[in-house]
């Protein structure tokens, strides 16, 4: 008997095919008892998301590349997830594989990162969007003065953007009782970022001040989907990644963490 998964479930379920179609992230899902988690093929982004309280949880893990995501009625058979349709009289059943880790391995994973140690938040809603060129490739990100800019560069025009605070507004929920210490500069690929605002209007950012650290723990504030997460940064044109790995002695690889104590 296949599980037939809710709207909102199968929302998050579409949200990422479409973030995977659109290239904006590349991604595989794993769900487990009343969460979600999203990884992208870089291992820049790792979200996780929970299920309302009302929601039926899954009963076995489950985990699947987005881009195979074909009903909201699926089983496993064989190690493989069958998604299942049935439309006019017929049956159709896709048979994908599953993708090499395992859902239990990613909410390890997951739970490997600090998410209360961040000395820097700051709210960054969907809109700054309009303020950004698509396509250039990264943002950077450094907190100066007790302000926040986020930068952009063009390395074949020179060109440079540059976005901070109007003094007159309160952006980035910055006002005059909250100041952010001096960090950075670090930079996030401009479609990991964007693609954060396919699920939520507005995300908490948490950025340490360790120029050490190497992600950004990530909180959406909307109160329909609650999703949080960590996204990888670039230092010096070098990509960091959720999933580092080191060789250990009997020849395999084993998940590596750094934290920015």
């Amino acid at each position: 008997m296949g599980k037939k998964i809710s709207k909102l479930v199968e929302e998050i379920f579409s949200l990422a095919v479409s973030m995977d179609q659109s290239g904006k992230l590349r991604n595989s899902i794993y769900a487990i008892k009343n969460k979600i988690y999203i990884l992208n093929s870089d291992s820049t982004v790792l979200l996780r998301f929970f299920l309302r309280k009302f929601e039926t949880p899954f009963d076995h893990p489950v985990a699947f590349r987005a881009n195979d995501y074909d009903s909201r009625e699926f089983e496993e058979r064989d190690g493989n997830i069958v998604f299942i349709t049935k439309e006019g009289g017929y049956l159709r059943e896709k048979s994908c594989r599953i993708p090499d880790s395992t859902p239990e391995e990613i909410e390890k994973l997951y739970l490997s990162y600090d998410t209360e140690e961040a000395d820097n938040e700051v709210i960054i809603p969907k809109t700054i969007l309009s303020l950004l060129e698509d396509g250039l490739s990264h943002i950077e990100f450094r907190g100066e003065n007790g302000k926040l800019y986020m930068v952009q560069r063009d390395i074949y025009s020179g060109s440079i953007i540059e976005i901070s605070k109007d003094k007159s507004a309160s952006g980035f929920g910055i006002d005059v009782d909250k100041k952010i210490s001096d960090f950075g500069p670090i930079g996030i690929r401009t479609n990991d970022f964007t693609s954060l605002f396919i699920f939520q209007d507005q995300v908490n950012f948490n950025f340490f001040n360790d120029d050490k650290s190497d992600y950004i723990y990530i909180k959406g504030l909307s109160n329909t989907v609650n999703m949080s997460g960590f996204i990888s940064c670039c230092r010096y044109d070098e990509l960091s990644n959720i999933t580092r790995s080191q060789e250990v002695e009997d020849g395999r690889e084993e998940q590596k963490v750094r934290r920015s104590k």
